[in-house]
């Protein structure tokens, strides 16, 4: 059943906590797709990103991300991206439990592609529940993004961005300056994803709690083994510590990002939800 944007709105207002899902990415390259073949996968191999979208809902999430972030192949981006949205949301209608979509975006694409941005939109806009501008690592771009989608849709729109050891974006942006440029802008939902180590969302999630009241999404990664660029391994046990010391600190949804899969999100949620009796 999908949700929409304002059911899901009105779901965080009421304090809810949510459970995102966790990578597309990795998950596929670790079934041998090449990293520049992921978006592909959309219109090559639906029943494998189908497939992936499933086990996360199986797991419990309340949230799903289209496999939509990659950059313009020539030929069949706009393809990849209007297939792997129809993906998504068919998975999600055909749960029993109402579940919501994340259209997800890079932000320097926005602008490049605002007008097939916009038919998107207006094709499935009763049943995207947030648009996510996720891994930002320029603020500049993540606020022109946002003035761009906001002008086509009035629904949920998230940034959460990649921030470094030192905790800050690749632009030398801090996580309590970025918290700053974003409450002045027109986002319902700030957050974090990706990230070069687990143990670090922990305290961005506290520094931005201390300084906004929108929403907050944190999506961890396990950071990159600078060799060969693939994730790191962390045990589910790992990942769920930090999933809840994150709900503790203030966030609203948790996912995970690269290396985090099915079986990281569904330990979550047996641990969290779980212990509170269940949503």
């Amino acid at each position: 059943m999908l949700v929409s944007s304002a059911t899901l709105r009105q779901r965080l207002l009421e304090g809810r906590k949510l459970l995102g899902d966790g990578a597309i990415g990795t998950e596929l390259i670790a079934l041998n797709v090449s990293p520049d073949e992921i978006l592909l996968q959309n219109c090559v191999a639906p029943d494998r990103v189908r497939f992936l979208h499933q086990r996360y809902l199986h797991a419990g999430v309340d949230l799903i991300t289209t496999n939509t972030f990659g950059l313009r192949q020539d030929g069949y981006w706009h393809k990849a991206v209007e297939a792997g949205v129809s993906h998504a949301l068919q998975c999600a209608q055909l749960t029993e439990r109402p579940v919501g979509v994340m259209l997800s975006l890079i932000s320097s694409l926005v602008p490049l592609e605002i007008d097939f941005i916009g038919e998107l939109i207006e094709r499935h806009k009763s049943d995207i529940a947030i648009i996510l501008l996720e891994t930002n690592t320029d603020i500049t771009q993540a606020v022109r993004a946002v003035s761009k989608l906001r002008s086509l849709w009035n629904g949920l729109i998230a940034v959460t961005s990649h921030f470094d050891v030192r905790l800050r974006m690749l632009d030398g942006t801090s996580v309590e300056e970025a918290v700053t440029i974003l409450n002045a802008n027109d986002v319902d939902i700030l957050g974090a994803n990706c990230g070069d180590a687990l143990d670090l969302f922990p305290e961005i999630a506290s520094l931005m709690r201390q300084r906004t009241r929108k929403w907050l999404l944190f999506q961890p990664g396990t950071g990159i083994k600078r060799q060969d660029r693939t994730p790191e391994s962390v045990a589910p046990q790992d990942f769920v510590r930090v999933g809840i010391q994150l709900y503790e600190n203030g966030a609203d949804i948790v996912g995970g990002c690269c290396g985090i899969g099915p079986r990281h999100i569904e330990l979550l949620y047996q641990t969290y939800f779980y212990s509170k009796g269940g949503r």
